[in-house]
């Protein structure tokens, strides 16, 4: 994710340690590959959605998108919180929150807005009034899980059901910061943490693997799905040495080349091995993901094909772009156009894009622009501006 912070990730959120002698070792500085590295995944989740509307059998693997973003996250959020241990002493878990809020809130709230709206006055979409309070608190993913199997499709199929994913990783955010602030009081070194690391790693694969019959509860699990973040902390936390900092480079190359590949195949062929994902495949991918990072990182040749410029501007609009397409998809349905098939896709794709460009550089951009206020007022507009909308849909929608 992105931090306001840092002038080279004003664009961006592809941030990773500076390895140059003499330099703080968590001063953040842009990697373009990791923005590559995301608009990878996000075109591919994009295509899967669009593909399953149109009925092109096509990306039957890009759910798997999601999985590369929660290690990246996992990785950059603790890159950020380690960088502010190293400049300050200590986490600054309030400024660190209102930072989170600033960046990713005003866009999510933007189109849970516009999305009520549209339901309330058209039949464009249909939103039950407690998924836009789902959205709008992060616990869609628990929603989902507590409402069963009856309401299930309601909301992962309606206009906000990919928020699961984004309730997933703000409340890792919270468990990141809370945990950070842990570990300084009681002291816990590299190898505590590394072990720390390792066993949230083996207890999310094993409910994974024995929790629940119910393939939902593994799918949306915070629990379960923590290895993921956890595979991209413990990178994080190893990077942080310096010696561990360099990567021969064609163990690096290896490493870049080989995770990318997998990573495609997956995309490409992921309908094969879905079942074996929510039998314990999920830990294991988030593995991968934390490979291929570090093999980026190392700059080689690898790193260098996914700096692609195309690719980064897509990694640029990734959050904007996965906000947007489900609405746009769905009110641009088989359906109501009266056809399907590829030129559907590419129409839902184009339409997607424009919609994310517009969110980007009309919310997002500008509003993390501003210089941030206090951290009281940044986390006093969020949770007035989340009680009103909540209240706003229950009005409206019930």
């Amino acid at each position: 994710m992105q931090t306001p912070d840092s002038p080279q990730t004003q664009t961006t959120g592809a941030t990773a340690p500076a390895g140059t002698t003499g330099e703080n070792p968590w001063q953040l500085r842009y990697e373009p590959s990791l923005d590559g590295l995301r608009g990878l995944s996000i075109i591919a989740v994009v295509a899967y959605h669009a593909c399953a509307i149109s009925g092109v059998r096509q990306f039957e693997g890009g759910f798997i998108g999601v999985s590369v973003f929660f290690t990246l996250s996992g990785f950059l959020i603790a890159s950020l919180l380690m960088r502010d241990r190293s400049t300050t002493g200590k986490i600054r878990w309030a400024p660190f929150w209102a930072r989170r809020i600033k960046r990713l809130a005003p866009a999510a709230l933007a189109v849970v807005t516009v999305v009520a709206i549209l339901s309330a006055t058209t039949d464009l979409l249909v939103v039950h009034p407690s998924d836009v309070v789902a959205s709008v608190w992060s616990y869609t993913n628990w929603h989902v899980i507590v409402d069963g199997q009856s309401k299930l499709l309601r909301t992962i199929v309606g206009p906000l059901g990919p928020t699961w994913s984004l309730s997933v990783e703000e409340q890792f955010y919270l468990l990141a910061a809370a945990g950070s602030v842990v570990a300084m009081a009681m002291h816990w070194g590299r190898r505590t943490l590394f072990t720390l690391l390792a066993s949230t790693w083996v207890v999310s694969l094993l409910l994974d693997v024995f929790a629940s019959p119910w393939s939902p509860r593994r799918e949306f699990g915070t629990d379960v799905r923590l290895a993921e973040f956890a595979a991209g902390v413990a990178l994080a936390l190893w990077w942080s040495h310096p010696r561990r900092r360099t990567i021969h480079p064609v163990i690096g190359d290896t490493l870049a080349f080989a995770g990318v590949a997998g990573i495609c195949v997956l995309i490409f062929e992921g309908r094969h091995v879905q079942s074996l994902l929510l039998r314990g495949g999920y830990p294991l991918l988030g593995l991968l993901t934390a490979a291929t990072i570090a093999g980026l990182l190392s700059h080689q040749r690898a790193e260098r094909a996914m700096r692609w410029r195309p690719l980064v501007l897509v990694g640029t609009l990734s959050y904007s772009l996965y906000l947007v397409h489900w609405p746009v998809l769905l009110v641009l349905s088989p359906e109501r156009l009266g056809f399907s098939g590829a030129r559907l896709v590419v129409l839902q794709i184009a339409i997607s894009s424009a919609a994310a460009v517009a969110l980007h550089f009309g919310v997002e951009r500008p509003i993390r622009a501003l210089t941030l206020p206090p951290t009281r007022a940044v986390i006093g507009c969020w949770l007035a501006a989340s009680a009103l909308i909540s209240v706003a849909a229950v009005l409206a929608l019930s």
